[in-house]
């Protein structure tokens, strides 16, 4: 990947962004503040801009645990112990031939782990609420992690607009009755 301003980074992937996260409960502001946590380094902060999203197209620090069958990318990285005390370690870590791979994929790691389920990460309706469940859950072993997540959205939510799009049947519902009225008042004037 080529490292990407905030902005730039929205602008080029939303519509992308916008039609994949359709329907799944993840609000695009969790998933570009992930972005930008996960593969942003100092001292540019750049999008992208991190060894394993440069090199291996991920994005949101996602392992390759040992049921994964794809490609992967060898690398150090800063873990937290609950203490708050760093430490490194090497870990293997998902590789892919896009962005747009990584970004498919890091909806479908969440839809496939049943501990974001389990921990109500799709009922959640705001970034907070999700980031706190990603926290709950051991997405990452920083302590401070909803927080920073937080924190990287309010600096970015003017620049886009974030809204779960669950299709409900009232929503649904209303165009349906009135389609059926009409049909019935055809079909009655032209009886």
């Amino acid at each position: 990947m080529i490292p990407l301003s905030r902005i730039n980074f929205i602008k080029k992937y939303d519509t992308f962004i916008s039609n994949l996260l359709l329907n799944t409960g993840i609000l695009k502001g969790t998933l570009y503040s992930q972005a930008i946590i996960e593969s942003s380094t100092k001292p540019t902060y750049l999008v992208g801009s991190s060894v394993l999203s440069k090199q291996a197209n991920n994005l949101f620090g996602i392992k390759a645990n040992k049921d994964y069958k794809g490609n992967f990318f060898i690398i150090q990285t800063r873990e937290q112990k609950p203490n708050g005390e760093n430490f490194f370690v090497d870990a293997k870590f998902r590789k892919y031939n896009t962005v747009e791979d990584s970004i498919k994929d890091y909806v479908l790691f969440l839809q496939e782990n049943k501990r974001y389920r389990d921990n109500g990460f799709f009922q959640a309706k705001t970034v907070k609420e999700q980031a706190e469940v990603l926290q709950k859950s051991g997405y990452a072993t920083d302590k401070n992690y909803s927080t920073l997540i937080d924190s990287v959205y309010n600096s970015i939510k003017k620049n886009f607009k974030d809204t779960i799009k669950n299709v409900t049947p009232s929503k649904i519902l209303p165009p349906l009755l009135l389609f059926a009225l009409l049909l019935g008042v055809y079909k009655y004037v032209n009886n």
